[in-house]
């Protein structure tokens, strides 16, 4: 027989597929094997790691927390609190204020600059007091002079008060580490990063170290009176974080928030930046392990490093660690870590190249049986692999092969049928996905709502049957349907933005329940307003989907049908999507309306300032040249035009005064200083400013404050600025008559009025008076013209303090201005929600 002919045989071909298939079960078992070894692996290892990292962070915190509280022990001592008393009592016996204590920590400065080593008498003084021979008597056990570098204490003001040896400096008070430990008297924990120790002892060498400072309390723990500050040496801390071992290669390592590699076996001290992808992986607020291939020492290849933060002590100072956080975390050479992983692969092989072994005896058996149904069965399974899914296998054995055959039918037909719905449905969702994306480009090129809208219509129609599509969209309390859009097939949109409620809608349900509703037929309900409408209009079914902006409904998308239950939830996945596009539109044209808005109103406030500026500048600058050009002015002429140019000048005072001030309160940075106040007392302060100017015209101010008015709340210098206002204004625009200011309760409320006999408003003016730069003078008056911010102030200071300000007046009759404050009361609802006695609306600290 042809040896050729036997290697093409079918029944070779069938035994060396059973080979082949065998060999790729045993592969998949071996990649799955691996797969879930090398997942198990990493987990327990990561999981190891994990621990070992926090059990690492949690002795570095312990560390931490007992030199903090050493540290505050010695801080607690009656002989440090009585030095540092002592000390600070130094500043109120000389009665010093602030020059002449800065002036003294100079001198101070300057002495110890020029004293030569610690038995200086001067430096001395520093080194034999209690707190000085506290310290040393600490540092006398062996432990903790290896432990600590230095040890010093300073007064409230930074000075040195005691140390165990001649520091380098006197003066501490700038020290960040000191402005962090006093707080401002307040007291707090401060621990820094890993630094070079620069406050060394002559001839010392610079080394790494950890400072700590707390505050020296006051004897009843309320207020900071000095500092304790300690040098640590880094050994505990080093030993702490690098001598933790599990296996050959690993250890834990600790490193800075800003990627600088602080402990390391193998790397000096902070000689060492992390690479980004590893700080990303580790510096976490939780324990954990990631797989990266960023590590410190194997770089590009997969290791895991376990991670966790090193615990912050509850009452510690912001700027502690230099702002940053400290995270330890570990690293093993992966050859090691996967060590175990490679033992498996071969016991694997093994056992694969066995099964190998016995499929080929199993093959070549079964080949011999199989080769004649085979061969049909492999001529029609080949027909229908090239895409003839009509092809039917024939093969009528009565076994096994027979059934294969069946089953090959039956898997032709299902693909069949199967490719036929997924050629239709991708059809569909491109199409769907289409029509999205063209929506997508259309709410990102038009600012118009109307527009959009008409644009969506078309394009959802290609997806969706309605007879009727709506748009509505609510007003900014959410409670009024604010605009609504209609359109019907073949008729324009119909706009409708006449504010109507919700209630009783089923765009109100939806609105409040962020959850579509569909209405399957109209008939089988009366539920909502809709439903009576749609009904009368001959629509049957409709749904409804909300449109939702940052976390809340502003409106709804609506289809209504003729036909019932003509929508499901299967078109939600067309509607949604379009509603988000909806919510996007929405909030851009809400958006660029707003930035409009702003900018027309930068742009109003910068003209009209301009123009008033410019105003008083040209006549300063145009008299000013006058006098500089022509010298033989007689004296007379050059005292007018100097004292045109002195009114010029103040009024330009007064107008960027009231600028700044109009400014400030609305910017929320004005400081109120709340108080009961007596309405009688207000108003009389405020009649003695303006009586001068009001004796000028003979006008009169008559007092119509009855001192029994109760007192009401306020800040009692805006109040007198109002009154000197309004008052101002009063006897500028009056020539004849009296000037009254009367004081009536109303309610809650306390009523001040100014009432003046002047000129008298328009009626068209007395809207916009309280408008900045309207002035009351005029060249049609001939009254002389104001900054035009006065009464814009008044409005701004009435309505902080929860009052409102109006006039009334008649032309040729004079005026009457009147404002409101509340009355006082024990337990208010405080402006601007801050402390009902000081309040900075700003929100400064």
């Amino acid at each position: 027989m042809d040896p050729l002919r036997i290697f093409k045989s079918f029944k070779t071909k069938i035994t060396v597929l059973i080979l082949v298939v065998g060999l790729l079960v045993v592969l998949m078992g071996l990649a799955v094997t691996y797969w879930v070894a090398r997942n198990h692996l990493q987990n327990t290892i990561g999981a190891q790691y994990r621990e070992l990292a926090l059990e690492t962070a949690q002795k570095v915190r312990l560390i931490i927390e007992a030199n903090v509280t050493e540290v505050t022990v010695l801080a607690l001592s009656s002989d440090v609190r009585n030095s540092v008393g002592v000390a600070n009592a130094a500043y109120s016996k000389r009665r010093l204020d602030d020059a002449g204590i800065r002036t003294r920590i100079q001198s101070l400065e300057d002495l110890w600059n020029r004293s030569e080593g610690a038995d200086d008498p001067f430096v001395h003084g520093f080194l034999a007091n209690p707190a000085s021979d506290l310290i040393n008597g600490f540092l006398r056990n062996p432990d903790e002079r290896a432990e600590h570098l230095s040890l010093i204490v300073t007064d409230e003001r930074g000075l040195l008060v005691g140390a165990d040896a001649k520091p380098a400096r006197i003066y501490y008070g700038e020290e960040p580490w000191w402005r962090a430990a006093f707080n401002e008297g307040r007291g707090s924990t401060y621990i820094s990063d890993v630094e070079t120790f620069q406050e060394t002892t002559e001839g010392s060498e610079k080394v790494f170290k950890i400072t700590m400072a707390v505050p020296v309390m006051e004897a009843t723990g309320r207020r900071a009176i000095g500092v304790f500050k300690t040098d640590l040496q880094i050994k505990q801390f080093f030993e702490a974080v690098t001598q933790v071992h599990v296996a050959n290669s690993d250890h834990t390592m600790l490193a800075s928030s800003d990627g600088t590699l602080i402990f390391c076996p193998i790397f000096l001290i902070r000689n060492h930046t992390l690479r980004p992808e590893l700080m990303q992986a580790i510096f976490k607020n939780e324990p954990g392990w990631a797989i990266t291939r960023a590590d410190v020492h194997y770089s590009g290849r997969n290791s895991i490093n376990g991670f966790a933060p090193v615990p912050s002590l509850a009452d510690i100072h912001p700027a502690s660690f230099n702002g940053k956080k400290w995270y330890i975390f570990t690293s093993q050479n992966p050859t090691e870590t996967y060590s175990s992983i490679s033992t498996l692969l071969n016991w694997i092989l093994l056992t694969g190249g066995s099964g190998i072994i016995l499929l080929l005896f199993l093959g070549l058996r079964a080949a011999h049986y199989l080769v004649q149904p085979l061969q049909d069965l492999r001529e029609g399974v080949k027909r229908i692999g090239f895409g003839n899914l009509n092809h039917r296998l024939k093969i009528r054995t009565g076994d096994e092969i027979q059934e294969l055959a069946d089953e090959f039918n039956e898997m032709a037909f299902k693909l069949q049928t199967s490719y036929t719905g997924l050629e239709q449905k991708v059809a569909e969702r491109t199409k769907e996905l289409a029509v999205i994306n063209k929506i997508t480009r259309t709410v990102s090129s038009k600012l118009n709502i109307t527009e959009i809208f008409d644009s969506i219509c078309d394009e959802v129609n290609r997806l969706l049957d309605y007879d009727r599509i709506s748009l509505v969209l609510l007003d900014d309390s959410q409670q009024q349907i604010a605009l609504r859009l209609t359109k019907t097939k073949d008729v324009p949109t119909d706009v409708h933005d006449r504010p109507q409620p919700k209630t009783g809608t089923v765009i109100g349900r939806v609105v409040e329940s962020e959850q579509p509703f569909i209405r399957a037929d109209i008939l089988e309900a009366d539920e909502f307003v809709e439903d009576r409408l749609m009904k009368e209009a001959g629509l049957r079914s409709y749904i409804v989907v909300p449109i939702i902006s940052q976390n809340q409904s502003i409106g709804t998308l609506n289809l209504a049908s003729r036909r019932p239950r003509a929508y499901a939830n299967r078109n939600l996945e067309i509607l949604v999507p379009i509603a988000e596009q909806l919510a996007i539109a929405a909030e851009t044209i809400r958006l660029f309306e707003q930035t409009k808005k702003l900018d027309q109103l930068k742009s109003d406030f910068v003209s009209k300032v301009s123009h008033e500026l410019r105003t008083p500048l040209t006549s300063i600058k145009g008299f000013a040249e006058i006098l500089l050009s022509y010298h033989d002015i007689d004296l007379k002429t050059r005292q007018e035009f100097l004292t045109i140019i002195n009114e010029e000048s103040e009024r330009l005072t007064r107008l960027i005064n009231d600028i700044l001030d109009i400014s400030k309160i609305e910017a929320g940075k004005t400081e109120w200083r709340i108080q009961p106040l007596s309405p009688t007392e207000i108003v009389v302060h405020a009649v003695k400013s303006v009586r001068a100017m009001a004796l000028e015209k003979n006008l009169p101010i008559v007092i119509d404050v009855p001192e029994s008015l109760p007192k009401i709340r306020g800040d009692r210098d805006h109040l007198i600025q109002v009154l000197d206002n309004l008052l101002g204004n009063a006897i500028k625009f009056s020539n004849r008559g009296h000037i009254t200011i009367q004081g009536v309760q109303e309610d809650r409320m306390v009523r001040i009025s100014v009432i003046d006999t002047g000129v008298g408003i328009p009626d068209e003016d007395l809207q916009k008076i309280f408008d900045k730069f309207h002035h009351l003078g005029d060249t049609r008056t001939g009254k002389p013209r104001g900054t035009g911010l006065g009464l814009s102030i008044c409005r701004e200071i009435v309505q902080y303090l929860g009052g409102k300000i109006w006039c009334e007046s008649r032309l040729g009759e004079g005026s009457r201005f009147h404002f409101t404050v509340p009355l006082w009361s024990e337990h208010p609802a405080a402006p601007g929600g801050g402390d009902p006695d000081r309040i900075n609306p700003a929100g400064d600290p």
